[in-house]
């Protein structure tokens, strides 16, 4: 998750609709507060995002890959 972290947060890559997945990876680091921080600017773009409705239009094969990324983005907050 570190080196998502750090990729995530280039300016090239620094945007909007990245922030979620780089919301999920400080939440599975433990680092909670920053992750409800990129939480909150990515729903201030998209506020009618919901993880639920992500997890079933994304196409993942394997489901344990999916679960990782839904269990970050409840732990940053983000809406179910």
């Amino acid at each position: 998750y570190e080196a998502a972290v750090e990729t995530l947060r280039r300016d090239e890559t620094y945007r909007t609709s990245s922030r979620r997945f780089l919301a999920a990876s400080l939440a599975q680091l433990g680092r909670v507060d920053e992750a409800r921080a990129e939480a909150e600017l990515f729903l201030v773009g998209n506020p009618h995002f919901t993880t639920r409705h992500w997890a079933t239009t994304e196409p993942f094969r394997d489901a344990a890959t999916l679960e990782h990324f839904v269990d970050g983005f409840r732990k940053a907050g983000l809406p179910e």
